[in-house]
C-alpha cells in the first residue's frame, strides 16, 4: 500500500499515491479551482492564490515542498506570479520609463527558480518598468529551471509558455526601451522649457509691480513738497508786509514824547 498523502485541493487523505490526481473527484475540484484562478490571473485582484477553506499561500508554508503537490496546487501557487508576468508582457511593445523612486527596488519571487528577482530595471535617476523581470524571464537559466519545475510538478504544459520570454520578444523590448528613453528625454526637455517660461513670466511681473510702485511714489513726493513749501513762503511774506505796515512801538513812543514837549503847558 502506498504511504498516506494529503490532498490540499480535495482536503482528504488518500493511499493511492500519485494516482489520486487522475480521479474524478480530484479533476472536478481542479476544474473549480481553475475557474476561480483564471479571473485572478487576468486581473491580479488577489494578493495570494486561492486556498480551499480560505487564506493565502503564505499561510501554507510558501513555495517549499511543491514537488509532492498536485498539479492544481502547482497552478494555484503560480497565480501570484502570473499577474506580474502578464504586466511585464504588456511592456514589451511599449516600455515605460519613469523617474527613479525607492519603490522601484521591489522584488518578486520566481517559483521556477526559487529566487527573488528585481521587478524593474533602474540606472541612475531613471527606471524602466518591468525591465528586470523581463530580463530574468528571457535568461537561459530561467528557461532551464522552468522546464525542470514543470517536469517535477506535472503542471499543465500549455501554461509554461506564459512564464517564458523568447529572445525575439526581448529584442523587441530593447527597441521599445530605447524609444521610451527618447520620449522621456523629450518630455523632460518640454518640462524644463515650461518651467523656464514660468520663471521668466514671474520675473517680468515682479519688475512691472516694482516699476508701477516707483512711478506712483515719485509724483506724490513732488506734490507734497511743492504744496507744503509754497503756502509757507506766502504766509511768511504776507506777515512780513503787514508787520512793515504797522508802526513800531519805539516810533509811537518817540512821537508821543515830541508832541508832549512841543505842546504849550496849560
Amino acid at each position: 500500500m502506498a504511504p498516506a498523502q494529503r490532498c490540499p485541493l480535495c482536503r482528504q487523505t488518500f493511499f493511492c499515491g500519485r494516482g489520486h490526481v487522475y480521479s474524478r473527484k480530484h479533476q472536478r475540484q481542479l476544474k473549480v479551482a481553475l475557474e476561480r484562478l483564471l479571473p485572478q490571473v487576468r486581473t491580479g485582484g488577489r494578493r495570494g492564490p486561492w486556498k480551499p477553506g480560505g487564506g493565502d499561500a503564505s499561510e501554507q508554508g510558501g513555495p517549499e515542498g511543491l514537488g509532492s503537490e498536485s498539479p492544481a496546487r502547482v497552478l494555484l501557487s503560480l497565480s501570484p506570479f502570473l499577474p506580474q508576468v502578464e504586466a511585464a508582457r504588456k511592456a514589451i511593445r511599449a516600455a515605460q520609463v519613469e523617474r527613479y523612486v525607492p519603490e522601484h527596488e521591489r522584488s518578486c519571487w520566481c517559483l521556477c527558480c526559487s529566487c527573488e528577482v528585481r521587478k524593474h530595471l533602474s540606472h541612475g535617476n531613471l527606471t524602466v518598468l518591468h525591465g528586470g523581470l523581463l530580463e530574468h524571464l528571457a535568461s537561459p537559466e530561467h528557461k532551464k529551471a522552468t522546464n525542470k519545475f514543470w517536469w517535477e510538478n506535472k503542471a499543465e504544459f500549455q501554461m509554461k509558455e506564459k512564464f517564458l520570454i523568447s529572445p525575439q520578444d526581448y529584442a523587441r523590448f530593447k527597441k521599445s526601451m530605447v524609444k521610451g528613453l527618447d520620449s522621456y528625454e523629450e518630455k523632460e526637455d518640454e518640462v524644463i522649457k515650461e518651467m523656464a517660461a514660468q520663471i521668466r513670466e514671474a520675473e517680468h511681473s515682479r519688475q512691472e509691480v516694482v516699476r508701477s510702485v516707483l512711478e506712483v511714489g515719485f509724483p506724490r513726493r513732488s506734490q507734497s513738497t511743492s504744496g507744503s513749501a509754497r503756502p509757507r513762503r506766502g504766509l511768511f511774506s504776507t506777515w512780513k508786509v503787514e508787520r512793515n505796515k504797522q508802526p513800531s512801538s519805539l516810533g509811537l513812543t518817540a512821537v508821543l514824547i515830541l508832541e508832549s514837549a512841543t505842546s504849550p503847558r496849560a
